[in-house]
This record gives C-alpha cells, sequence and structure tokens, in this order.
C-alpha cells in the first residue's frame, strides 16, 4: 500500500474520481452519456502533463465503449474500433499538438474511414496512416509476421513504402495495437521508436499491453514479442487507466491518473466508496481480497 511519504503528500492533493454514470448496476442515463466526454477530458489532461514532465511512452487504458455498454454486455469488434478510432480523433484538437501529431490505425481502410469522419480543420494537421506504413516511414522495415498476421494479410495490398523519411512528429498516438492477435502491431509500434523516430513521445490507446504483460503469448512460441516486452512494453506507463474487475459477484474499478497513486473503488448500485490507495499497481489477488472484504 502507500509509504508514509506519500500519504502525507495525498493530505494536500486531490484525487481524481470516477467518472459519474458508468455503474453497469444503472440504466443508460444523461450520466452514462457524459461519462466518455468526462474520460475524454480526463485523457487529454493526463497526456499533457505527462508530455510535461518528460515521458515519452504512454498507457492510456479503459474501456473503449464507456457510457454505452458496460463490461457485461456484448459488443463486436468493429463497435470497439470504431469507438477507439472516434475517441482518438476527438482528443486531437484536445492535446494541441497541431502538425507535429501522427495518427497510427489499424489499417488503411480505418484511414479512410477516419478522414472521412472528421473532415474538419481541426483534424486536417494531423497526420493519418497505418501503423505498418508508420513503422516503415521511421524505420524503414516493418515488424516480423506472426502466423495469424500473414494469414489476415492474405489477398490483401502491402501499403507502399514511403517515398522519404517523414520528418519526426512531436508526438504518435497508436490506436488499438494488436486487434484480434495481431502482435506484429506492438513491434510495429516498438519500431516508431528507433531510426529518425527515436525518443519522440509514443501515446498507446488502448492497445491491450496488459494481455502481454501477463504472459498470455508462451516465450518460446512468440519469442519477438517477448522481446519486445521486457525491452520495449515494460517502459510505458499508465498516465490514464481506467479497468473495471468483477470477482465472485462483487463488482470494482481500477483506476490510476498521471500524478497520482492507484486507486481502486468498490462499485455497488448505491455508489462507488474508495477502498485504498496503492503507490505501485495492486495485484488481482490484492484487489480481489479488498472486494471480497467489504
Amino acid at each position: 500500500l502507500l509509504t508514509a511519504a506519500l500519504a502525507a503528500g495525498l493530505a494536500s492533493t486531490r484525487l481524481s474520481t470516477l467518472p459519474k454514470g458508468i455503474s453497469p448496476f444503472s440504466r443508460p442515463d444523461g450520466a452514462s452519456a457524459s461519462a466518455r466526454t468526462r474520460v475524454l477530458t480526463d485523457v487529454s489532461a493526463a497526456i499533457t502533463a505527462a508530455l510535461a514532465d518528460g515521458k515519452q511512452l504512454l498507457e492510456v487504458d479503459f474501456p473503449g465503449l464507456i457510457g454505452t455498454k458496460t463490461q457485461f454486455d456484448d459488443f463486436s469488434n468493429i463497435e470497439m474500433l470504431n469507438a477507439n478510432r472516434d475517441f482518438a480523433f476527438e482528443l486531437i484538437p484536445r492535446i494541441a499538438v497541431g502538425k507535429g501529431l501522427d495518427v497510427c490505425l489499424l489499417d488503411d481502410e480505418e484511414c479512410d474511414l477516419a478522414r472521412a469522419a472528421f473532415p474538419g480543420g481541426a483534424y486536417r494537421d494531423a497526420r493519418v496512416m497505418s501503423l505498418a506504413f508508420a513503422a516503415r516511414a521511421y524505420s524503414g522495415r516493418e515488424g516480423g509476421k506472426s502466423i495469424v498476421s500473414a494469414l489476415m494479410s492474405i489477398g490483401k495490398d502491402a501499403p507502399p513504402p514511403p517515398a522519404e523519411r517523414e520528418t519526426p512528429a512531436t508526438l504518435r498516438l497508436v490506436v488499438q495495437p494488436c486487434e484480434e492477435g495481431r502482435v506484429d502491431d506492438w513491434l510495429n509500434m516498438e519500431l516508431l521508436n528507433s531510426g529518425v523516430g527515436a525518443g519522440v513521445p509514443i501515446v498507446c490507446l488502448n492497445g491491450y499491453l496488459d494481455k502481454q504483460r501477463s504472459g498470455y503469448y508462451p516465450r518460446w512460441q512468440f519469442p519477438d514479442v517477448s522481446r519486445c516486452g521486457d525491452e520495449f512494453i515494460s517502459r510505458f506507463e499508465p498516465v490514464y487507466f481506467l479497468r473495471p474487475l468483477q470477482v465472485k459477484g462483487r463488482v470494482g474499478w481500477l483506476l490510476r491518473v498521471h500524478g497520482e497513486p492507484w486507486q481502486l473503488f468498490a462499485q455497488d448500485r448505491d455508489g462507488a466508496p474508495l477502498l485504498s490507495t496503492f503507490e505501485t499497481r495492486p495485484t488481482f489477488e490484492t484487489m480481489s481480497e479488498l472486494l471480497l472484504a467489504r
């Protein structure tokens, strides 16, 4: 849990709160609709603060369909892709990077959909490209092809290589890499941090990084992914992290905002009281004990 020094510092620090309207026990209403806007505001503020503090690898993780569906609802991959793409583009004017922003999406089709949905001048300055294309532009190569990625690419044309290297942006926003097990997306994201892109900050938006951290992909079967996890993914700092939990019928939320400790909330029909704060990310076992003891 918290050290005495950190606890003393928190006495004068106002901690972030959960967005209103995210309880899975409530029916959708006005508060639910505003939850997404609240997350958008908090994420943009967290990114801005983290960049000002010199952070280079930033993780943003939250339920992509927040405000419309809960963790207990069914949803499709297309719904999640659309929600994360739209969220990313709504971030663009809020983080105010201008022409220095590269937005890296799943593929060329997603790029076309984004340009059609967000034609305004506030979004036009951002350079929109597929993640694979961005990897080539910054490093001159593309991440290794896994079996899954190779099967998915059958019959599809590879994106043309850039005529010349792009001038490094001031920020790269990578949206939902590793969708449907495309582990090469993580390798391509790593390549953004090499060559002319070395040291340029990267924001990973809902990129399933915990899936790699958890050991879901066996080291012997995915050696490149394991190396990427050890050398690259492990360096990402969660600047905004909101994750629902469910343990034997108990529901909770884990929240972390840049510059603040981790917070564990219990969720019931009457509200979501704060159970505890932590200097480092708590284990699932620790959180489970606290939720079940309530």
